[in-house]
């Protein structure tokens, strides 16, 4: 993320905030707050941005893992594009 700028877009959304209400609050931006404040390092908001990014990808998994009726796909592990046909056409009834 940092390589694709996301200093300079937490920055921009940062410096208009009025603007921006609902972009505040979003993992990528708010982590980086600190570090324009002068209150925390920018290694520290990037490790907080790390943590947060973890955190919201397990909690994605865990929502998910709820719903029997998913069918993962794991791409590197089988023939993913045969089961997602044999998947697709089950149900639409083929």
């Amino acid at each position: 993320m940092m390589a694709q700028g996301v200093l300079k877009e937490a920055e921009y959304v940062f410096e208009n905030k009025e603007s921006f209400k609902t972009c505040i609050s979003a993992i990528g931006y708010k982590e980086f707050f600190p570090y324009f404040e002068k209150e925390k390092s920018l290694e520290e908001c990037v490790d907080k941005l790390k943590q947060a990014s973890r955190n919201y990808a397990k909690r994605q998994l865990t929502w998910f893992n709820r719903m029997k009726e998913i069918n993962w796909l794991f791409i590197d592990k089988e023939d993913y594009k045969t089961k997602a046909r044999i998947i697709t056409e089950r149900f639409l009834g083929n």
